[in-house]
């Protein structure tokens, strides 16, 4: 065999072994989530409780990222050029994510009270 039609057999092998590797987890999760769904009022509860330590995880994840960037922003006027340049760009990734985590916070609140709802 040379040395080409091994290296295209391996490409082959890895593709198609890669395809199983995709579609067998998501049919498990799918399952998993399924089988977890919250159906009683006590199940649902439980839900939105973990839904609010969630929320109260990512409003704190929100608060250091938003702290980070007034942190670089404190560090601007020290320097100058390229490392001032860098020092903005990173304000702006923090205050991306904290606003990221704020949002998401508030998607896990208004989730917890649908469950919340649900339980009644």
């Amino acid at each position: 065999m040379t040395k080409l039609r091994i290296f295209t057999t391996g490409i082959v092998a890895a593709v198609l072994t890669a395809g199983v590797v995709w579609v067998v987890p998501e049919t498990a999760r799918a399952d998993a989530a399924a089988a977890a769904a919250p159906m009683t009022p006590a199940q649902h509860l439980a839900e939105a409780a973990k839904l609010d330590q969630e929320a109260e995880e990512l409003t704190e994840k929100a608060a250091h990222h938003a702290a980070e960037a007034g942190n670089y922003r404190g560090r601007i006027g020290n320097v100058g050029g390229k490392q001032m340049s860098d020092f903005e760009s990173l304000a702006k990734h923090c205050d991306e994510l904290a606003k990221s985590y704020r949002e998401a916070a508030h998607g896990a609140r208004a989730l917890a009270e649908s469950h919340r709802a649900m339980a009644k």
